[in-house]
């Protein structure tokens, strides 16, 4: 079933019932965007966008609809959480210029320090993009949070991918790598040796053909390492390792 908007061929809610008879209920805003949804359970779910950008930056799970201050768009009349629910689980998201995902924030979680201390923390993902160097460096981690929410402290969770292309999008590298401290979240300052490596593969092209791979074991201190097995056909896979140059 839908209800559309006002003078519009745009769907404002639409309610899909189903064979045991429960339903599922979303509900859109006029750019098409699905703002609220109550699904067969009863969950309530709440999306958020940036008016600009139109990201979203803002998803809350498992609603609490008491607290009408966490919502721009209001809560549809007559939903309520249901028995048991209103965990109110807060992720949110954070866009570069480009659009592209830099940080994501899951719920708010209660765990227990190493000194046996309760703290809130929330799960991170961090993304930084290297444009110049047609980079993308990626770690997870964590934040901990007071009761309001602001964050007190980053910590970064061993370890971060690399991706390397060119600039046709074509993978030159992809690595792992240890950042030695992990305080503090992925910046755009972090770099990483080959000594950080934990592991690394590389792609050889010729025109849009990969004519070799090579996957390292032994990471060399520097350089490319040295090869040590080799299979011709279709394409040759190198592995390689110590630091002599190929």
């Amino acid at each position: 079933m839908y209800v559309y908007h006002p003078n519009s061929l745009q769907i404002s809610q639409q309610t899909t019932v189903f064979s045991d008879g429960t339903e599922r209920t979303e509900h859109f805003d006029i750019a098409g965007r699905n703002t609220w949804q109550r699904n067969e359970l009863g969950i309530i779910t709440y999306h958020e966008y940036d008016v600009i950008s139109e990201r979203e930056i803002r998803t809350i799970k498992d609603v609490d609809t008491t607290k009408t201050s966490d919502f721009i768009v209001p809560v549809p009349t007559g939903w309520s959480a249901v028995t048991g629910g209103g965990k109110h689980l807060i992720s949110a998201m954070e866009y570069d210029t480009q659009g592209r995902l830099i940080q994501a924030l899951g719920a708010k979680n209660v765990c227990v320090n190493t000194e046996n201390q309760s703290i809130m923390t929330r799960s991170a993902r961090w993304t930084i993009y290297d444009d110049v160097n047609c980079q993308i460096t990626s770690a997870n981690g964590f934040v901990e949070v007071d009761d309001a929410g602001n964050i007190l402290s980053e910590t970064l969770v061993n370890p971060i991918t690399i991706t390397i292309s060119d600039i046709t999008g074509r993978l030159l590298e992809a690595i792992t790598a240890r950042r030695i401290s992990t305080s503090g979240k992925l910046v755009t300052t972090d770099r990483f040796l080959q000594t950080d490596y934990l592991s690394w593969n590389v792609n050889i092209y010729v025109g849009d053909q990969i004519v070799e791979k090579r996957d390292y074991f032994d990471i060399p201190v520097g350089g490319v390492g040295e090869k040590t097995f080799t299979i011709t056909q279709p394409v040759t896979a190198t592995t390689l390792t110590g630091n002599a140059t190929l």
